[in-house]
């Protein structure tokens, strides 16, 4: 048998690597299909306007003041002000593990 004249057909479809490969280019293109469908009943919901209470026009305020502030000086108020939220809900889980006990 002579191997240099043979020829493979490798365009074969019903190879199994192609067909493996087919099916990944149908899996991605269905996930690919399956988010462009959720964006876009995303953008055909009515966006919920949500009312701003007092803590929202405050930390909105705060923000502006921060903004104004040296990126370092934002930092050390961005963990101080972590650490206080921080310490609050640490206090409160305390609490209310005793209070149920």
């Amino acid at each position: 048998m002579n191997f240099k004249n043979s020829q493979i057909n490798t365009n074969d479809s019903t190879t199994p690597s192609s067909n493996k490969r087919k099916h990944k280019c149908n899996k991605l293109a269905e996930e690919r299909l399956k988010i462009l469908r959720q964006l876009a009943e995303r953008q055909q919901r009515p966006h919920i306007v949500k009312e701003l209470d007092a803590n929202d026009h405050f930390f909105a305020s705060i923000t502006e003041i921060v903004k104004k502030l040296p990126v370092k000086e934002q930092a050390k108020i961005r963990v101080q002000i972590g650490t206080i939220v921080g310490n609050a809900e640490i206090f409160r889980t305390l609490v209310k593990g005793c209070i149920r006990k």
